[in-house]
C-alpha cells in the first residue's frame, strides 16, 4: 500500500510540475521567442515532470531498500 501511494504521489507530483513548468515557460515567453513547435507540445512537459518525480520515487526506494538491510 505504501509503495502504491508513493508512486501515485510522484505520478501527480509530475503532472503539476509538467503544469507548473509549461506555466512558467510561457511567462518567460521561451515557446514564441524560439518558435519550437516541441516546446508547444504538452507530452514535453509530461515527461519532464515525470524523470524528476521518478527520480525522486526511485530514491525513496533505493533508501528503503538499504535502510531495511541495516547497511547504515
Amino acid at each position: 500500500m505504501v509503495v502504491f501511494t508513493v508512486l501515485y504521489g510522484c505520478y501527480l507530483g509530475g503532472e503539476v510540475s509538467a503544469f507548473y513548468l509549461q506555466k512558467f515557460t510561457d511567462f518567460l515567453l521561451i515557446p514564441k521567442v524560439l518558435n519550437l513547435p516541441i516546446l508547444q507540445d504538452r507530452r514535453l512537459y509530461l515527461t519532464v515532470g515525470y524523470l524528476a518525480f521518478g527520480y525522486i520515487g526511485f530514491a525513496f526506494f533505493w533508501i528503503g531498500s538499504v535502510l531495511s538491510k541495516g547497511l547504515v
